[in-house]
């Protein structure tokens, strides 16, 4: 594709301009978050020093406004005077950003000579045979398959940090989700998700790999053998994935499987050798850089050319070491030395000269409260309403920005008859409007506050200070601590455990209906299976011999988790979770292992809150 160039009459530099062209196709080189990079070769007559390629970078949503003011930047370095730079496109508002084609306008004058180029540009699919997608028209977005340039099926939209939003099926996700990116930005659209952080295999149906946030048959190159990541598999044999063209054993870090090769260790999802990083304490090269192989696990992180241990609480690290959660490496504490410091990463609450636990101000400098030194003294409450004795000259405690009463004082437990969540309230009869009873959420006890929940009194009347919680097993002790200006007070607990009567699952279909339950214990987002949140039902069974159930879920829009256990609790072992997309062509399977007579739940739900019954579908024992 060339290019116009046109010369001043006189007055360059020794009386003649140079001649300027494209030697080439403008080509798309590159894209970073939301900045797409574009380059022309170009080549010139007439003068020594005119520059061999023209290059600009360009927002991607620039791309749809048919013309846009461009920054050229010469190569190498010209000290000519650009009077214009636009890129003018033709866009198809039907296909997505990267594919265009249109013009690039430069003008610049330089020694009394006048310079212009208009390059065209073409960055559409071309059907052509390739090696790797550089060969493609458009290498940025097309995918070499099978020797011949694709057009992929969905194509990330550059967004900042690096993040890519994908359109599938008519809907959005996010990139590695229903779009299985493959190369750079291209890729093919997904019939199976799933999130690769959390589980390796199982959140996909059988005999599939979760591949980049995407399910996928294996491919059929072995551990260590190269690899090429395809539209249609993995690449790699089953159990492993394909990294950087190498396929390598599949893994998730810090979890007890699978498990990697003696000498190799385990960084993100995929097993590497433990001889290729750094020991604790030896120098490294990349700041950020996990280290220090330990097991199959990296415990280190490379610091200012050093690989450190990494931590991620203060519990982690030495007497007089604080952990910066930001570094992720142990410092030297501050605290002890008298002096208050809230900054990063010390972020002191108090500072006692001291460094010792249950004086109001514990080791690390965080406010404390009350404790008794064996919780022996603590008054054991049970659901309803009841009076308390409080003793005098507690710890201070101020839960209350106008300060809290601290006369008298009493560290509270519970004892949770099952998991589920409640309130607790403590209350005095006030005497003036300076009372404040005051109630503390204790991390065990003795225990540092949790939460503080301070009430202005009021002469004459019952004032209350509360707080919820959750029990996330049976016989679960909870902790508190009051304060009052009175010698008693008066508790209330309400509490309301979590559903753990579910249908039966025979073998065969089962349609789960009825109204939701609200009240089944989901566990937080970061746990294995997602949360359903509507049309949420348990249903158990139990295990008539050894063997394998096969789960199936016939109901689109629908999600499923299986656990160990007949009621839902934090301590349960959840054992696979699904969902069936409207994307999917097939109902979603996931398997896992059963003991004869031991009880197993499952839990359906939608992310639709319309009424919906579940139907689910039980092969096994």
């Amino acid at each position: 594709m060339g290019a116009n160039a046109g010369v001043a009459g006189d007055g360059g530099a020794g009386g003649t301009c140079g001649q300027l062209a494209a030697a080439g196709p403008a080509r798309l080189s590159g894209i970073a978050q939301q900045v797409v990079t574009i380059k022309v070769p170009l080549s010139g007559t007439g003068e020594t020093d005119l520059p061999t390629e023209l290059s600009f970078k360009v927002q991607s949503f620039d791309i749809k406004k048919k013309s846009v003011k461009i920054d050229p930047k010469w190569t190498p370095s010209w000290g000519a005077e650009i009077t214009n730079a636009t890129l003018t496109t033709t866009y198809d508002n039907q296909d997505t950003w990267a594919y265009f084609s249109g013009k690039i306008d430069v003008s610049a004058t330089r020694n009394g000579c006048s310079y212009e180029l208009s390059v065209p540009i073409d960055f559409t699919h071309v059907d052509m045979s390739c090696s790797t997608a550089s060969d493609c028209n458009n290498p940025i977005t097309d995918l070499c398959e099978g020797g011949a340039c694709v057009k992929p099926e969905c194509i990330g939209e550059p967004m900042l940090w690096g993040q890519f939003y994908t359109s599938c099926y008519g809907g959005t996700s996010y990139e590695n989700h229903l779009c299985r990116t493959l190369g750079n930005v291209g890729g093919v659209c997904a019939d199976e998700w799933c999130i690769s952080y959390e589980l390796v295999n199982g959140s996909c149906s059988i005999g599939r790999i979760c591949d980049g946030g995407t399910c996928v048959p294996p491919g059929g190159a072995l551990v260590g053998a190269s690899c090429t990541r395809t539209l249609s598999d993995s690449g790699c044999e089953a159990g492993a994935l394909c990294d950087q063209g190498i396929c390598r054993w599949a893994c998730l870090e810090g979890e007890p499987g699978p498990h990697c090769p003696a000498g190799e260790v385990c960084l993100s999802t995929v097993c590497k050798a433990a001889s290729d990083f750094a020991a604790l304490g030896a120098p490294c090269s990349n700041s950020g850089d996990p280290c220090a192989p330990s097991g199959e696990n990296l415990v280190g992180i490379c610091r200012a050319g050093i690989c450190k241990l990494r931590c991620a609480k203060n519990a982690d690290c030495a007497a007089n070491e604080i952990c910066d959660t930001y570094e992720k490496i142990c410092t030297p504490t501050k605290c002890g030395d008298g002096v208050v410091d809230p900054n990063a990463p010390y972020e002191e609450k108090c500072d006692d000269h001291n460094q010792t636990d249950g004086d109001g101000c514990n080791r690390y400098c965080k406010k404390e409260a009350a404790q008794n030194s064996d919780c022996t003294d603590a008054a054991t409450v049970i659901e309803g309403t009841q009076s308390i004795a409080l003793t005098p000259g507690p710890l201070t405690m101020n839960c209350s920005s106008s300060g809290g009463t601290n006369d008298y004082g009493a560290t509270i437990r519970f004892v949770a008859p099952a998991a589920g969540t409640g309130d607790i309230r403590f209350t005095h009869q006030g005497s003036s409007s300076t009372d404040y009873p005051q109630l503390a959420d204790l991390v065990g006890c003795p225990g540092t506050i949790r939460y503080c929940s301070g009430t202005v009194g009021s002469s004459g009347t019952s004032t209350w200070s509360g707080k919820s919680f959750t029990a996330y097993s049976p016989n679960q002790e909870l902790w508190f601590a009051v304060r009052g200006r009175k010698p008693t007070g008066t508790v209330k607990v309400t509490f309301k455990p979590y559903s753990c009567v579910g249908i039966p699952l025979p073998v065969g279909d089962t349609v789960m209906t009825g109204p939701s339950d609200s009240n089944i214990f989901l566990k937080p987002s970061f746990n294995l299976c997602e949360a359903p949140y509507h049309n949420r039902r348990l249903a158990t069974f139990t295990a008539e011999k050894d063997g394998t159930v096969v789960l199936t879920l016939k109901t689109v829009g629908a999600s499923l988790r299986a656990f160990e256990g007949q009621c839902p609790s934090q301590s349960q072992q959840d054992l696979a979770c699904m969902s069936y997309s409207a994307s999917q062509t097939n109902p979603a399977s996931v398997s896992f292992p059963v003991t004869a007579g031991k009880q197993y739940g499952v839990i359906t739900g939608a992310g639709s809150s319309a009424p919906m019954d579940i139907t689910v579908h039980r092969a096994g024992p």
